[in-house]
C-alpha cells in the first residue's frame, strides 16, 4: 500500500484520447466545425504545425 487508489496503464489512457478525438470530431462535421482536424500527442508536429500551418489552428 503506497498510497494511490487506483493504477492505470497508458494503453488506458491511450483508449481515452482516441474516444475523445473521435467525439470531437463527430461534432465538428454534425456542427459544421473547422476541418481539417489535426492531432497528435507529438510536441515536434504540434510546433510543425503552428509554424507552417498557423491558419488551420483554432
Amino acid at each position: 500500500i503506497i498510497g494511490f487508489k487506483y493504477v492505470f496503464d497508458t494503453n488506458f489512457s491511450a483508449d481515452l484520447t482516441i474516444m475523445e478525438e473521435g467525439t470531437e470530431l463527430v461534432d465538428r462535421l454534425t456542427n459544421d466545425g473547422p476541418l481539417p482536424m489535426f492531432t497528435s500527442c507529438c510536441p515536434g508536429w504540434v510546433d510543425y504545425c503552428e509554424k507552417n500551418y498557423h491558419d488551420y489552428l483554432p
